[in-house]
């Protein structure tokens, strides 16, 4: 059997493309709505933690659905400290030390082919676990481009 072939992308064309399947996957593992409030309107996967190297940035534990709102609050001075509470609620109170423990861990070279796949099959895991039912118009769309299969879809 031949090894499928893999298109070569751009270095800035593949981190933006693995960008967009984690935040569909954190979307999706949540169901397509507000893992804080529950809301559905204006869904944005937030990273936990900043994300200054790759493993931080695409690693699924890091990232968590909020609507546009709660977004904001996760980046407002006056009203992180509340936000960070309701991770640490969801997550575990130790979230924020495992995710700064990834986040000083020595880094090589990530091979974000290898990342992409992953993150894939975890979509896949979620949707069907989860189904579409919520996902925006735009997700959608997103989804079909990157996984093709209206069945799945």
């Amino acid at each position: 059997m031949k090894k499928p072939k893999i298109p070569h992308l751009k270095h800035k064309d593949l981190v933006k493309e693995t960008e967009e399947i984690w935040k569909l996957c954190v979307k999706a593992r949540a169901g397509w709505k507000s893992e804080i409030s529950g809301g559905t309107s204006g869904l944005s996967p937030h990273h936990i933690l900043e994300k200054p190297n790759y493993p931080l940035r695409f690693l699924l534990e890091n990232g968590i659905a909020c609507t546009n709102g709660e977004h904001q609050d996760a980046h407002s001075i006056a009203r992180r400290e509340r936000f960070e509470e309701r991770v640490k609620r969801l997550r575990g109170a130790d979230i924020y030390d495992k995710l700064r423990m990834v986040k000083n861990m020595p880094t090589g070279k990530t091979d974000l082919y290898a990342t992409r796949f992953y993150l894939f099959g975890k979509l896949k895991e979620f949707i069907k676990k989860n189904g579409v039912s919520g996902a925006s118009e735009y997700n959608l769309k997103l989804l079909v481009k990157y996984l093709g299969e209206p069945e799945v879809v």
